[in-house]
Formats: C-alpha cells, sequence, structure tokens
C-alpha cells in the first residue's frame, strides 16, 4: 500500500478517469512465490467466503484518489474488502465520483523494512477502514509476520496478537499466522476457509464418492433382479 500527492507525479493527472491500476495478474509476475501464494489465497478464500454477507465484495491491486479537489492524492491497496459494488477489475476509484466504502484492507509487505501503512492510519481512517492486516510472507520485514489495527475510540490502534491469531469483527473470521504463511479460519465450522487446491480436491473425492455409489446401487439393483 501506498500513496503519493499527485504534484509528485504529473502522469497519473490524465489517468484519473481510465482503467490503468495493473492486474493482479501482472503484479504478481514480479514477486515472489511467497507473496504470489499468500495474495492468491487471500483473494481466492475471501470472494467464497461471505455467502452471509452479501452486500461485501472484495477488490484487489486497486488504487484510490482522495482529498478532493486539492491536493489530490493516490493510496493503492493490495486486498480491500468494501460494503459497495466493486469497480471493473482494475480500475481506480475517486473519492466524490465513486462509491467507495472500504472496511477491511490486507497488505502484504514486500521490500520494505517500514510498512508506509502504519504512517497512514490516519488516511485509512478517513475512508472508512475499520480493520487494517499487514504480513509479511517473506518473513523478513515484519519481527512478528502479521500486525494488526482496529478502529478504537475513533483510532486505528494496533492489536495484540495472540497465540499468532486475531479475530476480525467485521468479517467474523481468525487472521492466523501459521508460521508460514497467513490464513483464515472459520469459528463457527472450526476450520481454515481452503485454498482454490483444497476446494479442487475436496470437489474430486466428492465426485468419486458419488461415483462410487453410484455403482454399488448398480450391483444391488442387479443382485435383487438375479433373485
Amino acid at each position: 500500500m501506498s500513496f503519493v500527492r499527485m504534484q509528485k507525479v504529473s502522469w497519473l493527472k490524465d489517468k484519473i478517469d481510465e482503467v490503468f491500476y495493473p492486474s493482479s495478474e501482472n503484479v504478481l509476475r514480479n514477486e515472489t512465490d511467497a507473496y504470489r501464494q499468500t495474495f492468491k489465497y487471500l483473494l481466492e478464500a475471501l470472494e467464497t467466503f461471505p455467502a452471509d454477507k452479501p452486500s461485501l465484495n472484495i477488490d484487489a491491486d486497486i488504487g484510490v484518489f482522495y482529498n478532493n479537489p486539492v491536493p489530490l492524492e493516490f493510496i493503492s491497496f493490495d486486498i480491500v474488502i468494501m460494503n459497495n459494488s466493486r469497480h471493473k477489475r482494475g480500475s481506480s476509484y475517486r473519492i466524490g465520483k465513486d462509491e467507495f466504502k472500504p472496511i477491511v484492507a490486507f497488505e502484504l509487505l514486500k521490500g520494505t523494512a517500514n510498512p508506509e501503512s502504519i504512517s497512514q492510519l490516519e488516511v485509512l481512517k478517513s475512508l472508512g477502514i475499520r480493520e487494517q492486516y499487514i504480513f509479511d510472507p517473506e518473513y523478513k520485514y515484519a519481527p512478528n509476520g502479521l500486525i494488526a489495527f482496529h478502529l478504537k475510540e475513533n483510532k486505528l490502534q494496533e492489536i495484540v496478537i495472540k497465540d499468532s491469531r486475531v479475530f476480525s469483527p467485521a468479517l467474523g473470521l481468525e487472521i492466523v499466522d501459521t508460521g508460514e504463511t497467513l490464513r483464515l479460519f472459520n469459528p463457527e465450522t472450526k476450520s481454515f476457509l481452503p485454498t482454490m487446491e483444497e476446494l479442487t480436491n475436496q470437489a474430486a473425492k466428492v465426485e468419486s464418492l458419488e461415483s462410487e455409489n453410484e455403482k454399488l446401487k448398480a450391483e444391488l439393483a442387479k443382485l435383487k433382479r438375479q433373485k
């Protein structure tokens, strides 16, 4: 996550109303395996999870122009959960023009020992963020891997993380640092939200069981006819 003043990046001035922000595929192309795997898991798991939260939408690698009209500034989000409809993938939002109601933001650190978002908490709060989670997929830049902030007393305050996990009231999930990566845990089902590979394997097992069940039914019907 980062933000810049428009005066310092003149090329952005002509791009405000255009779809210009890089797609997740392009962004991930130059990242490490740990970053790519964590990013893809969070995005896929969050997009398939909130069946009971139909109003929530997930977007990734998006930019937001704020502080309209001057000085116009820009902030980017790795992954953000919003209470509004999502733009077409890869587009930017402009406060005052587009509906943007962010609730939870995830930032994955890359190449920095000083997370920029920690110094941007007031900006995040002004945009409506209630929870911010920062994770270091490489375990190089954040001493404990996971950093969490929750909105309390009108201020985003750092939360003490116990047993490498913290509960997200907005999502109803636990954010868990496994020591190898970041996972999302559902307290209701007492299980982690599955990866896409795990979902594929589960579907294959169900299909296999259904196939075996059909075979058994056929064999049983055949035995009954022979009697």
